[in-house]
């Protein structure tokens, strides 16, 4: 049975950093440092749903390949160390369900900020890709960028569940 910090405390988290995301298109450094903070204490206390040693790595790995990410101008920073923070929560295989989820989420988002855009009707299938890039790299037109936090937190409220409310459990 995970924790009770953990049944309550990541999603909380997860929830926070989405709307922070869908309202100014930033995740702020003190909510994914806190939740990676308390991921942490979680697995160093015994009390996390993984162990120390899977969390850490988890963690490093997410961060490491969100950085690329991140290089490559596919992800902001703010998403790169949510995931990573939540790595730390839920481990290796959680992180690998997670990724999964959150790509499905991700892909549903960018489409609903496509629509809203009213740019699917003028798009050819060869100009998705350079319209979904134009998009997510936009700067100066905060409406039209993807927060795609949201489809982190997604991702990881999909694990959480699995986890907690299906009892899949992340060994």
């Amino acid at each position: 049975m995970p924790s009770s910090v953990f049944v309550v405390g990541l999603p909380l988290f997860l929830v926070a950093a989405a709307v922070s995301d869908l309202r100014r298109r930033r995740i702020p450094n003190y909510l994914s440092g806190g939740m990676a903070l308390v991921g942490l204490v979680l697995c160093l206390s015994g009390v996390g749903v993984v162990n120390t040693w899977s969390a850490l790595m988890a963690g490093t790995i997410a961060m490491l390949v969100g950085l690329l990410l991140q290089v490559l101008r596919l992800v902001g920073g703010g998403d790169v160390k949510l995931f990573a923070a939540l790595a730390l929560w839920i481990g290796p295989k959680g992180s690998v369900d997670a990724v999964l989820a959150t790509a499905i989420a991700g892909g549903v988002l960018a489409l609903f900020f496509l629509r809203r855009a009213s740019a699917v009707s003028e798009v050819t299938p060869n100009e998705s890709g350079r319209l979904l890039a134009r998009l997510q790299l936009d700067e100066g037109r905060d409406f039209e960028r993807v927060p795609y936090g949201v489809a982190v937190a997604a991702g990881g409220l999909w694990v959480w569940w699995s986890h907690v409310g299906i009892s899949g459990g992340l060994s």
